[in-house]
């Protein structure tokens, strides 16, 4: 099962949810670099992808529709849309590879340079400008809608990760 911050979504507004999240996925991308066997490298792949798939209905799902309520933050929308696209692509190529793969790590490249940049556009520019826009009550709302879409899927997620490549 998927490990997230033990705060109460209800104390959290959608933002710090959202940055919690991507410490973590930055994490799992160190770690999966820094696997020193396949055997490793598998599990860690894992755990990245299954953080990185809640994390994407999360957002897919509750933020992003939020944002097109507001002019200020539906600018934003198209780019970030399509890093998630390419982020998901790039997920479903490494599925198939084995972590020893030269293009494997071609991939895993790839991708941590999608996310890193992703991860820094939310952070700097998105996130102040949804705080423009919404109060306080609807982003601990939405971090409540959030941890529920989060929660319903998982078990989708896990079932994903058992066809994984062994």
């Amino acid at each position: 099962m998927a490990k997230f911050s033990t705060k109460s979504s209800v104390q959290q507004d959608i933002l710090v949810m959202l940055a919690a999240e991507h410490r973590s996925i930055e994490q799992r991308i160190d770690a999966l670099e820094a696997a020193n066997h396949a055997v490793e490298a598998e599990r860690r792949f894992r755990e990245l992808y299954r953080i990185l798939f809640l994390h994407h209905y999360g957002e897919t799902l509750v933020f992003y529709p939020s944002m097109r309520e507001y002019e200020q933050t539906a600018v934003y929308l198209e780019t970030v849309e399509e890093e998630h696209s390419t982020t998901m692509v790039l997920l479903e190529q490494m599925r198939q590879l084995s972590p020893v793969d030269p293009t494997f790590q071609a991939r895993l490249d790839e991708l941590k340079e999608l996310i890193m940049g992703h991860i820094e556009e939310e952070e700097n520019e998105i996130f102040a400008a949804v705080r423009t826009c919404m109060d306080e009550q609807e982003l601990r709302q939405l971090a409540q809608e959030f941890k529920s879409i989060q929660i319903k899927t998982a078990p989708k997620i896990e079932a994903r990760i058992k066809d994984l490549n062994p």
